[in-house]
């Protein structure tokens, strides 16, 4: 049966009304692209709350210091969860998850990272996900996942309507790259820009976006839904 998820971010979350997780069976809480949208305990506390039935901690590359926030906000969370998802963009996270959360915490590959693995050999990718217990790589790629043969050891967790592009660490909305984040994304809705030659594109938090749909392949264990009105 395919899993159902909605991702948000935590402003996203504070809007967000009751029947949105009578819909979606999982939530996706921070963001796979900015780390001033880094989810915290309190979080996931309001999203039990107010229904959610499983929770993915979202989270981006990161600085030094907010993988050290980010450790301290997970075992907060493990505090009162039992166990948690977390999707992973930073691979020194996926190290610090094995040595110290390995049991509690099930790693997702995030769809920046997977960019890569998604094009690696079978061969290597079972040994990966093996020896760092990962359950799902995520994607946004319609043309590969759908093409994927029926012998992948991959199982994918596959994000619409937005087809990732490109990141950066610079705020868009500010023009600054600051840990002293005042989220004026929060209220701002997704933009859509045109790039020359005429392609349109869609600025959502700091990352630029095309548009997507969800493809067919029977490696596709989760549809991942991202709320947003450019």
């Amino acid at each position: 049966m395919m899993e159902l998820a909605v991702s948000l971010t935590p402003p996203e979350a504070l809007r967000a009304k009751p029947g949105l997780f009578k819909k979606y069976g999982r939530v996706y809480i921070g963001s796979s692209f900015c780390q001033n949208l880094l989810p915290d305990a309190a979080d996931v506390r309001r999203l039990r709350a107010a229904g959610a039935r499983a929770i993915t901690l979202a989270t981006p590359p990161l600085t030094g210091a907010a993988l050290k926030q980010f450790l301290g906000t997970l075992g907060r969370v493990l505090e009162t969860e039992k166990e948690v998802e977390v999707s992973v963009n930073d691979l020194g996270l996926l190290e610090a998850l094995r040595r110290r959360f390995r049991g509690r915490v099930t790693p997702l590959l995030g769809r920046p990272v997977s960019h890569d693995f998604l094009r690696m050999s079978p061969e290597f990718l079972k040994r990966f996900f093996r020896e760092y217990g990962i359950k799902l790589l995520e994607s946004d790629e319609g043309g590969m996942v759908k093409n994927l043969p029926a012998s992948t050891p991959l199982k994918i967790a596959f994000h619409y309507p937005l087809e990732y592009l490109a990141m950066s660490r610079l705020c868009a909305h500010t023009g600054e790259m600051s840990a002293a984040c005042r989220r004026p994304c929060a209220g701002a809705p997704a933009a859509g820009l045109t790039r020359p030659g005429g392609e349109s594109l869609i600025l959502y938090s700091n990352a630029y976006f095309r548009r997507n749909a969800p493809c067919g392949n029977k490696a596709v264990k989760r549809l991942v839904f991202t709320p947003c009105k450019p």
